[in-house]
């Protein structure tokens, strides 16, 4: 599995999500070969370039 987060500075944090959306979040990854770190990584830093663009 890719990892594309390896080798940077990471701070834990705990998250608690819906179990349909773990297994939808589960699923994507295997199809992708990512883990689910980096994926909803990638969904974070989606919605903070969302937001700042309407800040705009």
């Amino acid at each position: 599995m890719k990892n594309e987060t390896q080798g940077t500075d990471r701070k834990a944090f705990g998250l608690r999500l819906d179990q349909a959306l773990m297994k939808e979040l589960k699923y994507l990854g295997v199809d992708q070969d990512r883990n689910m770190n980096d994926l909803v990584e990638e969904a974070i830093k989606d919605l903070l370039k969302k937001h700042k663009k309407k800040g705009k």
